[in-house]
């Protein structure tokens, strides 16, 4: 005795089947309810036209984000530039006092400086210096938060590079 099978599980939409009738082999016998499967693909047809669109706009988001960091190294540069100017008048003002200090030191050792006048250059000696080193701290820091900046930035742009990939392999599947 033949066996009849359905290749898929189903509820029975119609059939062209009488009791005692013969089938022939490929003779289509019933036709299952195919409403689930239907909106299961017109659900997955809308998700997959809603991929390109979502792509596009990573896209974008991508070179956005990638002129961004450009500008913001561009940006950085220019800052630590600036700092490094001001950190090398720094270095001169603060060595200059310190070479007076020196000399109103001495003069004032063999009387011919009030020795208040050394005590003076002594304190703007220290200030400038102070301040030479502030300078130079503002530089590595300005360099730390830099790089921390460029590391956040290359991590969004490798986020959103992995999603860009992820929607393709979607798109292919």
């Amino acid at each position: 005795m033949p066996t009849l099978a359905a290749v898929v599980a189903g509820r029975i939409a119609s059939t062209t089947l009488t009791i005692g009738q013969p089938v022939a082999a490929g003779q289509v016998l019933v036709e299952l309810d195919a409403s689930n499967a239907q909106l299961r693909l017109q659900e997955e047809q809308a998700r997959l036209a809603a991929i390109p669109p979502r792509i596009e706009s990573l896209n974008k988001e991508l070179a956005m984000r990638a002129q961004g960091r450009t500008q913001e190294q561009q940006a950085t540069a220019a800052a630590t530039q600036t700092a490094r100017h001001r950190l090398s008048e720094a270095q001169a003002a603060s060595e200059f006092a310190r070479i007076n200090e020196q000399r109103l030191k001495e003069e004032s050792d063999i009387g011919s400086v009030a020795r208040i006048d050394a005590m003076r250059a002594l304190a703007e000696a220290r200030k400038l210096a102070a301040s030479r080193d502030a300078l130079a701290s503002e530089i590595v820091k300005l360099d730390s938060d830099a790089s921390n900046r460029v590391h956040q930035t290359d991590a969004q742009i490798e986020n959103l590079h992995r999603s860009v990939v992820s929607l393709q392999g979607e798109m292919a599947t």
